[in-house]
This record gives structure tokens, C-alpha cells and sequence, in this order.
């Protein structure tokens, strides 16, 4: 019987750094990187050390766990040796590099990333795209990047341009004037994509931002009527996205499928998004389905309990304010408190489905 081995302690961490096994290099990187993360001494000697791993090290795995470490550790410091590895020969490295780079927010990697965006290898013109998106100065340009990327000939690229471009969306109940028309535009054309998560990508960007032309697509999607050109089903997170929005935006027409969906009998045998389903009949005023999202914010799921104090603010429980209150001031778990806290904010601002929102003939109309 082999018994799991215990973290390394810091000297045993920084000693195997130069093992000759790269397994032990990788695994001394991460124990590197736990003792740095709370000594700023610790920091100054681990990162000169992790930056020869990146650039010397034999093996590709190392140096790709080499990058990450430097982003967990904050390394902007180490900014010339992941522009440098963003030329490496094996692509795990150059990805991870260029991830780095994002997760570091340094404006001096953009004008890298910006060519790496035109690389031939769709890898890793797709990381450089969440990078420069992060990294980027100007938003116009962000937009310009992403318009472009809709028109990759990677769907894997197009998809995530779309919802690069939704974090970029205003919030709920704003008008969708902060998005370039073009890239709107755009995205009703991605309706009919052949691929079903770009097309509900499109869908779920255009929805996020009331743009009615995605009403048909995503009341389909809902229904269980697949997306795009396919007609198939796109993946369980777009769907579930866009089962909420059909209720977030009060599309009556949708109603009878979300009951189906979070109460209906299939629910025991197959994933029909029962708790999207619910999120959405609660934001339409379903009393039943307020009722449950609200007793689950007591109940020992931790999970469930998560996403329904996400869900109340999302779906504007009101009826759930003292209890969430309760959890915001109350709960031992900061990151739950904190939950707790943004969802209370929420139910004070108007919904995507807000009172100057049209109603399901207006939407039809609109469309």
C-alpha cells in the first residue's frame, strides 16, 4: 500500500526544483507556489527560480506548470520570459504562457498578444484571445478583436468571442447602446450557425442585452428544439443560460415548456435544467418556484445552496431579502457571505425583463 506523500516543506520545495525527475520538478513547482503565496520573501527568491524552469527546463510539462506558477504568484516581473516563451517550440507552453500573460494584466504584453491573435494555430490565436481581452487598454480595440474573431474560421474561437464579448455586456436592464452595433449585428447573423453552441452564444449575447431578434432561438432552445442551423442541442452550460434568459426576459410563449422542465417527471430520469428552469419561472413570478429557490438557501447542499443565493439576486426574489441578509452578515464562509451580499444589491435594480421592457407581443413584433 502506497501512501500519498506529504507537501514538501520549503527548502525541500526549492530542492527539488532541480530534481532530475520532471514529475518532481512539477510537483515542487505547486509546493513553491503555496509558500510564496503568503511570504513576500519567499516570493522574491521563488520567482527568479521558476523563470529558469520556463526558459531552461527539458521538459514542455514543466515549463507549461513554470507559467502558470508565475501567474499564480503575480510575477509581472517575469514579463520578459513569458514573451519569450510564447515562442516556444512545443504549444502546451506557448498556451500557458499566453494565458499567463492574461492573467497578469500587464498592458505591456498586449502589443504580443495582439500578433498572437494572428498566429496560423488556432490554439493559440483562442488563448490569445481571452488574453488580450483581459490585457487590452482600450475597449474599442477589445471590440474590434472580437468582431474579428466571430469571423474565425475555428468555431472553437467564434464561440468564445461571443461570450467574451457577454462579460462585456451592460448590466441587466441598460440599454444595449455600450455594445458596438456591429458586433450586434454580427451576432443575429451567428443565429443560424451551423455549430448549436455559437449559435446559442449569439442568442444568449443578444438576450443579455434585450435584443429581441434572439427571441425565436432561444424560446427553441427552451423548448428543446436544439439551435442553429443543426437543430441540435447545444452544450448543458448554453442551455442552461439560455433557459433562464427565455424567463429573465418574460417570454410568456416559453412558460409551459420551463414548468415541464423544473417540475415535470422527466426531471428524475434525465438533466432537463430543472434549477434553470426554476430561475426562470421565478423571475416570470412563479410562486411555487420562488418558494423552492428560496428553501434552498437552508438547505445542506452546499451546491444547491450557492446557486440559489445566485439565483435570487439573478431572478429578483424579493421575498428572499431577510434570509439573505442573514447569510451575508451571518456566514462563517466569507465567499458565501460575499455571495449573499451581491444578490441582496440586486433586487433593488431593474431586471433584464424590466418595466419598460416589451412585453412577449412587443418582442414578436420587434423580432
Amino acid at each position: 500500500m502506497f501512501l500519498p506523500s506529504l507537501p514538501r516543506n520549503v527548502e525541500a520545495a526549492f530542492r527539488d526544483l532541480s530534481s532530475a525527475k520532471p514529475d518532481t520538478r512539477r510537483g515542487a513547482l505547486a509546493d513553491v507556489v503555496r509558500h510564496a503565496l503568503g511570504d513576500d520573501q519567499l516570493r522574491v527568491r521563488a520567482v527568479p527560480a521558476i523563470e529558469k524552469l520556463l526558459r531552461d527546463d527539458e521538459s514542455a510539462e514543466v515549463r507549461s506548470a513554470a507559467a502558470v506558477a508565475l501567474a499564480d504568484l503575480g510575477a509581472k516581473q517575469a514579463l520578459p520570459s513569458l514573451l519569450l516563451a510564447v515562442e516556444d517550440a512545443h504549444p502546451m507552453v506557448r498556451q500557458m504562457a499566453i494565458n499567463a500573460l492574461g492573467e497578469l494584466k500587464d498592458p505591456r504584453g498586449e502589443q504580443r498578444l495582439s500578433r498572437a491573435l494572428r498566429d496560423s494555430r488556432p490554439e493559440v490565436r483562442y488563448q490569445a484571445l481571452i488574453a488580450y481581452a483581459r490585457v487590452a487598454q482600450e475597449e474599442a480595440d477589445v471590440f474590434r478583436e472580437l468582431l474579428r474573431a466571430t469571423k474565425d474560421d475555428d468555431q472553437a474561437i467564434v464561440h468564445i468571442a461571443l461570450r467574451l464579448a457577454e462579460e462585456r455586456a451592460p448590466a441587466p436592464g441598460k440599454e444595449h447602446a455600450d455594445l458596438p452595433s456591429e458586433l450586434l449585428d454580427r451576432a443575429a447573423a451567428l443565429l443560424s450557425a451551423e455549430h448549436a453552441d455559437v449559435a446559442a452564444a449569439a442568442a444568449i449575447l443578444l438576450g443579455n442585452v434585450r435584443d429581441h431578434r434572439a427571441k425565436e432561438l432561444l424560446v427553441q432552445i427552451a423548448t428543446g428544439g436544439g439551435s442553429g442551423v443543426s437543430g441540435r442541442m447545444p452544450s448543458k452550460e448554453e442551455e442552461q443560460a439560455a433557459v433562464e434568459l427565455v424567463g429573465l426576459l418574460g417570454y410568456e410563449s416559453a412558460r409551459e415548456a420551463l414548468t415541464r422542465r423544473a417540475f415535470g417527471l422527466a426531471r428524475y430520469v434525465k438533466d432537463t435544467c430543472a434549477f434553470s428552469a426554476k430561475v426562470a419561472l421565478a423571475a416570470m413570478g412563479d410562486a411555487r418556484a420562488k418558494s423552492e429557490i428560496i428553501a434552498s438557501l437552508d438547505g445542506k447542499d452546499a451546491a444547491l445552496r450557492e446557486s440559489a443565493i445566485v439565483a435570487c439576486g439573478r431572478a429578483r426574489i424579493v421575498d428572499a431579502k431577510d434570509v439573505l441578509h442573514d447569510i451575508a452578515t451571518r456566514d462563517l464562509d466569507p465567499r458565501i457571505a460575499t455571495l449573499a451580499s451581491e444578490a441582496v444589491s440586486k433586487l433593488g435594480v431593474a431586471s433584464v425583463a424590466d418595466a419598460d421592457a416589451p412585453s412577449d407581443t412587443e418582442a414578436d413584433r420587434d423580432s
